[in-house]
């Protein structure tokens, strides 16, 4: 659910974003081949590129690596005490990476809010969003849009739209410290420009949103000022209450869309029992439950990542069960393909290309928190991912 210099290394200059070449600057492949511990790792939407998060000198960097032969391509990172933090491909050449800082006092990076983005071959550096974007730096060539006071995650990249993806913002309003309780703004924000358009606010702080297939932002979750948990549903442009909807559910949480959408499939209680999954028809409140276990509410939920449709309910009752809303679903097939190559095992799928064709797979159990391994679903072949490249 989701509710929420380029030619060696990328060298991206705060607070401007300068590009720079630095003679210092250790290449893609002198740090491979140190045998950095890897996280994060993702695939491009047409499979050509991986990218992995890794640590060097104490400092968190993003690596984009060529599938093929897993070679070193290029490094992004920040100089002084800023850091690469979460990362989004949001087409099939272009990253957006979050800057963050460490701070002497804090063992937990600080983030406020900026996004920057460049494409894998390293050209069309740009500062999307953020408090210090703004006019061109002197002697950059560098472009940046116009500055705002809030804190931008990516909320959806639109795996299917080139050009732009969704951004959910928190606003300061002034406050020394991020208040979450604030009413969030979700943009439409250009991935090479960063010139940004509204498309709605939450009614509701805390907010948690979750887009459907077409990008439309259609549910958002949050906290109102007594702690309660509210949702609201979008329709039209605006925002439901589902305590309206007379869908006589407790706990009514979305997980996605069906192939109807105007129905979502959602995890909920009808008495009290542990949570089960319906299938909810938000026009007339008819539901369907589709699984459930009788002792445990379900620990995770897998989404294709083509239709943002569940297909799978995994169980944790002394080991993992799993439950299969949709057996006719490819990824189905893939994920029983992946439970049998990895025995002993709990997989995740996270990240895969447009069409399916690989997959990145985190493989972890009991005495192993986590190997990576590259999924070739024609082939129906596994291969270990991220071995460090040798220059």
């Amino acid at each position: 659910m989701k509710f929420q210099p380029l030619l060696a290394g990328t060298l991206l200059l705060a607070p401007t974003l300068a590009l720079a070449q630095s003679n210092q600057a250790p290449t893609p492949a002198e740090i491979f081949s140190q045998g950095t511990q890897y996280t994060n790792v993702k695939i491009s939407p047409t499979g050509d590129y991986l990218s992995v998060i890794m640590n060097h000198e104490g400092k968190d960097k993003l690596l984009i690596l060529n599938t093929e032969d897993l070679s070193a391509k290029h490094i992004v990172y920040f100089p002084g005490n800023a850091q690469v933090g979460s990362y989004s491909w949001v087409n099939d050449e272009r990253v957006v990476v979050a800057k963050e800082y460490l701070k002497g006092w804090d063992d937990r990076p600080l983030y406020y809010g900026e996004l920057m983005a460049v494409n894998a071959d390293g050209s069309k550096a740009a500062y999307l969003f953020g408090y210090n974007s703004g006019q061109q730096q002197t002697g950059s060539h560098l472009k940046k849009n116009t500055a705002i006071q809030a804190t931008a995650y990516v909320l959806d990249p639109l795996p299917d739209d080139d050009r732009y993806m969704l951004v959910n913002a928190i606003p300061w309003n002034g406050g020394r410290s991020l208040d979450y309780e604030q009413l969030q703004d979700v943009y439409r924000v250009d991935v090479y420009r960063g010139t940004r358009k509204k498309i709605t606010r939450s009614p509701i702080g805390m907010a948690s949103f979750m887009t459907d297939d077409d990008g439309e932002v259609r549910f958002v979750a949050g906290q109102d000022r007594s702690n309660n948990t509210r949702i609201f549903y979008r329709n039209d442009g605006e925002w439901i209450d589902t305590d309206k909807l007379n869908i006589g559910l407790k706990d009514f949480t979305p997980i996605s869309f069906t192939e109807d959408p105007n129905s979502v499939y959602a995890s909920a209680s009808l008495a009290g029992e542990p949570k089960a999954v319906y299938r909810v028809n938000l026009k007339t409140g008819e539901k369907q439950q589709i699984v459930s276990d009788a002792r445990v509410e379900p620990d995770n939920f897998w989404i294709n990542g083509q239709n943002k449709q569940l297909y799978a309910v995994e169980f944790a009752n002394g080991y993992p069960t799993y439950a299969f809303v949709d057996s006719e679903d490819q990824h189905a097939v893939y994920l029983k393909q992946l439970l049998a190559s990895l025995p002993g095992h709990q997989v995740r799928i996270v990240s895969e290309t447009r069409n399916a064709d690989k997959m990145v797979i985190l493989a972890f159990n009991d005495r192993n928190p986590g190997d990576y391994y590259l999924f070739d679903t024609k082939a129906v072949k596994l291969r270990h991912c991220c071995v460090p490249w040798k220059a």
